[in-house]
């Protein structure tokens, strides 16, 4: 059996931790959009069932702000748009153990000072597992590791923006479910653990805490 499924198209209006305007600005966009929980619910999939669900994500900044949290505007001729579509790819195991792979074929532009830089391709994907142990209400474990597939800002070209954050992600997260009429209530409390990151080309560190 196959299950597909097109979520609603997201319209996100984003502002970006940096000091000044630069590329590190758009290297930050690969991390705006989380893949892993926006519309992930505790329910697993049944046994032998083959999943897919895409989604359509708009992306669009033209400010920053620094290391006080004051934004900062990137003026008239610069700002920042993106158009994403993750594709869930997922698999019932067996009854109440779902796998599956998320894999977001981006498309970013930005304009600076006139000038306009794109960068196209495979961004960053997710590989998870989930595993339901409590029917009702519904209590899920899930485990997603973040592998950065695409082109990061340390090896896109200078004409070119980068697609992927360029780090490695492990995260762990408990999914609640609790049915409602035709629907249910969903919430989920997670921890993420980010592996340091060091672009060379500007001697920069980032390092999520």
């Amino acid at each position: 059996m196959i299950r597909t499924m097109l979520t609603v198209v997201l319209v996100i209006a984003l502002a970006m931790t940096a000091s000044a305007f630069d590329v590190t600005d758009i290297s930050t966009f690969t991390r705006t959009y989380d893949a892993l929980y926006t519309g992930d619910t505790a329910a697993t999939a049944e046994a032998g069932v083959f999943g897919i669900q895409g989604s359509f994500v708009y992306l669009m900044a033209d400010e920053s702000f620094d290391q006080d949290g004051e934004s900062q505007e990137w003026g008239d001729e610069n700002k920042a748009t993106g158009m994403w579509f993750p594709i869930k790819f997922s698999y019932g195991v067996m009854d109440n153990f779902e796998l599956g792979v998320t894999p977001t074929f981006v498309m970013n532009k930005l304009e600076h000072s006139g000038n306009e830089y794109k960068g196209t391709g495979i961004g960053d994907t997710w590989i998870w597992a989930k595993y339901g142990f409590m029917p009702d209400p519904i209590v899920t474990a899930r485990l997603g590791f973040k592998v950065a597939t695409g082109v990061d800002i340390e090896d896109a070209d200078d004409d070119e923006v980068p697609t992927s954050s360029g780090q490695m992600d492990i995260d762990a997260a408990l999914l609640f479910g609790l049915p409602s009429g035709p629907g249910s209530l969903d919430a989920s409390i997670g921890y993420r653990y980010r592996m340091d990151q060091t672009f060379d080309e500007n001697d920069s560190e980032y390092t999520p805490g």
